[in-house]
C-alpha cells in the first residue's frame, strides 16, 4: 500500500472545501430559483390583474345590455304604437285626400272666374 499524503487537517480542509462549493452552488441555484419564482410570480400577478380588468369592462359593457325579456317587451310596444301610427296615417289620408279634392276644385273655379273676368271683363 502507498503512503498517503493526506493528513486528518488536509483531508479537513479538503471536506470543508468541497462542503462550502457545494454549498456555494446550491446558494446560487437556490437564488436562480428564488429569482425565477419571483418572475413568474410578477407575471402571474400581472396576468390575473389583466383578467380583473377584461372582468369589470365586461360586466360594465353587460349592464349596457338589454334582457331578452327587455327586448321583447320593447318589440312588442313598438309593433303596437307601429299599428297605431299605421291607422292614424290612414285615417289622416282619408282626410286629406278629399280636403286637397275640394281645394283643389275651388281654386280651378276660382281661376276659371278670373279667367273668364278678364276675357269677357264681366264681374
Amino acid at each position: 500500500m502507498g503512503e498517503s499524503n493526506w493528513t486528518i487537517q488536509s483531508l479537513k480542509e479538503h471536506f470543508e472545501s468541497v462542503l462550502a462549493e457545494r454549498e456555494k452552488r446550491r446558494d446560487e441555484q437556490n437564488h436562480s430559483t428564488l429569482l425565477a419564482l419571483k418572475k413568474a410570480e410578477d407575471a402571474l400577478e400581472h396576468r390575473l390583474e389583466r383578467l380583473n380588468e377584461f372582468r369589470a369592462q365586461a360586466i360594465a359593457e353587460r349592464s349596457m345590455f338589454v334582457t331578452h325579456e327587455e327586448f321583447e317587451a320593447l318589440e312588442k310596444r313598438y309593433e303596437q304604437r307601429h299599428s297605431e301610427l299605421e291607422i292614424d296615417v290612414r285615417l289622416l289620408q282619408a282626410r286629406v285626400v278629399p280636403i286637397i279634392w275640394v281645394g283643389s276644385t275651388l281654386v280651378i273655379a276660382v281661376v276659371a272666374a278670373f279667367i273668364s273676368h278678364i276675357i269677357t271683363g264681366t264681374p
